[in-house]
């Protein structure tokens, strides 16, 4: 595996991120743009861009705060995140549009991207993509405190609740209860949507209403794992 860019790459800020592309700089395809999972980073996708078409364009990259990119001293917020990635894709010469590729909670920020610059998102591929109200779902299911609850129900409430309260103790101190919103709002009309099957549950709580704009094309899930996928792209039965 031997990426065509990998480098630290300054913003206007002067703050370096990481980004690593393979492929050729001109190609007639969209750009694949991978969105890795809450606190993961860039190499998390080095075995499928390596198994990409050689005149395919794929890039990866650290979200502020994780991998090696920096973080700036401001608290992070959903807007700066989206800003910071449009600048890096700028800085590093990736040109539109972009097929936002993305696993887990990494689909949020995929979604937050698309809102911003829907005329940049050809379109979206979602590996095990995670429900944006399932945080929401889960403290619904765990409500409030009641006498004599199990253990267990009140250490998660409060986990949850801490979790959810403090984004600084996410990686990259992302506000998760504001990007989950964000991907909520999104529209992605007649752009396209693919859904993968994960190789593991996902642990999708809740119905979603997340207007993604189409039916979505959902690759070999098992039943109750298409249905939190359906909730997660906003199609209907």
């Amino acid at each position: 595996f031997e990426p065509a860019l990998d480098a630290r790459v300054a913003l206007p800020d002067g703050r370096l991120q990481h980004i690593v592309c393979t492929g050729p700089e001109a190609t007639p395809h969209p750009v694949v743009l991978f969105e890795a999972d809450l606190g993961r980073a860039a190499g998390t996708w080095a075995a499928v861009q390596a198994s990409l078409p050689d005149d395919v364009r794929a890039c990866a990259y650290d979200r502020p705060g994780t991998g090696s990119s920096e973080r700036g001293s401001a608290p992070a917020t959903v807007d700066g995140d989206v800003a910071d990635l449009h600048a890096l894709l700028a800085a590093a010469g990736i040109p539109a549009p972009y097929v936002m590729v993305a696993d887990g909670v990494g689909a949020w920020f995929a979604a937050a991207y698309a809102g911003a610059y829907p005329d940049e998102v050809a379109g979206a591929v979602f590996s095990e993509g995670v429900s944006p109200t399932r945080d929401a779902a889960l403290r619904a299911v765990l409500g409030e405190p009641v006498d004599g609850e199990p253990t267990a129900v009140t250490l998660s409430r409060a986990s949850l609740d801490a979790f959810l309260s403090a984004p600084d103790a996410t990686p990259g101190g992302v506000d998760l209860r504001a990007l989950s919103a964000r991907a909520v709002s999104l529209d992605l009309g007649d752009r396209p949507l693919v859904l993968l099957e994960p190789a593991r549950s996902a642990g999708v709580l809740g119905a979603a209403e997340s207007p993604l704009g189409r039916e979505p094309r959902t690759v070999g899930a098992p039943s109750r794992w298409q249905a939190a996928q359906r909730a997660l792209s906003g199609a209907q039965d």
